[in-house]
């Protein structure tokens, strides 16, 4: 619903008008594209649900600026690290799934299946622990510190231990009624 554009005038403070110029949104480059754009995204917070893709677009603006920050800083000090790169992009893309997986209007017909949520979550968790574990294989890691993530993995792989010889007893119970 389109409706009429209506003029609003509103005094900010000189650093107000300072972060707002120098705020980064896609496709808005104005002080006016850039209320609007705010507006846009507060009345989808507001209303609880997003599509997949408005998620996305929540998610990028909210961990953006400080991605840029660390691709900056990895730039200027010649650094990189994989594990914060792909933890980034996990976090954005997992916590969208869950803004977008569930609709919270009244609509019972509307609602997704929680258990298919689930399995959806547990998938992309699994994804991103194969990721780290394959950064554990590696004996220099592409992060700031190369031993890091196979330091780590000890208390991991004792847990997964623990879950293979809990899983082998249950089979062979079963196996045995």
């Amino acid at each position: 619903m389109t409706g009429k554009n209506n003029l609003i005038s509103v005094r900010v403070s000189d650093s107000d008008l300072a972060f707002l110029e120098g705020l980064a949104i896609d496709d808005a480059e104005t002080p006016s594209e850039k209320l609007r754009a705010i507006i846009k995204q507060a009345r989808l917070q507001d209303a609880g649900t997003y599509s997949y893709q408005a998620a996305l677009e929540v998610m990028r603006g909210l961990l953006e600026p400080v991605a840029g920050q660390i691709r900056e800083i990895e730039r200027r000090e010649s650094r990189h690290s994989e594990l914060l790169i792909q933890t980034y992009h996990w976090l954005k893309e997992i916590t969208a799934y869950m803004l977008s997986g569930v609709d919270q209007e009244d609509d019972e017909t509307q609602m997704i299946d929680l258990a298919t949520l689930e399995e959806n979550v547990m998938e992309r968790l699994i994804r991103h622990c194969e990721y780290m574990m394959r950064l554990a294989v590696t004996e220099h890691a592409p992060c700031y510190d190369p031993t890091l993530v196979r330091r780590s993995m000890p208390q991991v792989l004792t847990l997964a231990r623990l879950v293979m010889t809990q899983q082998q007893q249950t089979t062979e119970e079963n196996a045995n009624d």
